[in-house]
């Protein structure tokens, strides 16, 4: 975020053991973080995609997925 010319207040450690940052542009850190990510692996999606799920399953944590949404139709008035 710095290099990019944004302020930056951290990183800060929580009592709790957490480490936060807090800067002027959110979305700016964020598109920045994905840009970064995306450069990694050449924007390739399928190995950006491939490299997420092998992370988050060597993480320990519980994977849930949640089933998918029924899409309610909308009829179009005349």
């Amino acid at each position: 975020m710095r290099r990019h010319g944004g302020i930056v207040i951290g990183p800060i450690e929580l009592p709790i053991g957490v480490r936060v940052v807090a800067c002027d542009d959110a979305q700016r850190a964020a598109f920045g973080l994905v840009e970064a990510i995306a450069k990694e692996y050449e924007y390739d999606i399928n190995r950006l995609a491939e490299a997420l799920k092998a992370r988050e399953a060597n993480s320990g944590r519980k994977v849930v997925r949640m089933p998918p949404r029924e899409v309610a139709l909308v009829r179009k008035t005349s």
